[in-house]
């Protein structure tokens, strides 16, 4: 198992973007075919209704990213180390 952790390079996009718009986010797709290849038939639409809102949501969630990208850094860390595969095999 892999963990790929992209969010920090969208919070760059974020970060950068006075008015992030639907042309960004899937110019960010493309930066990632093979995650948002099998992201998007499995687990949501991408209409651009449903792009639209989520642009809208991001300000209020923008912490919770994050946070969510601290953890992913320190899961891979301790993947990486062989931390994971030690405590399965207990």
């Amino acid at each position: 198992m892999q963990i790929h952790n992209i969010i920090p390079d969208f919070l760059s996009l974020v970060e950068s973007k006075e008015d992030l718009t639907v042309v960004d986010l899937e110019t960010y797709f493309e930066r990632y075919p093979a995650i948002f290849a099998d992201y998007f038939p499995n687990h949501c639409p991408k209409t651009e209704e449903r792009l639209s809102a989520a642009i809208e949501k991001y300000p209020k969630k923008m912490d919770d990213i994050q946070s969510i990208s601290v953890r992913l850094l320190a899961l891979t860390l301790i993947w990486g180390k062989g931390l994971f595969r030690s405590i399965a095999r207990s």
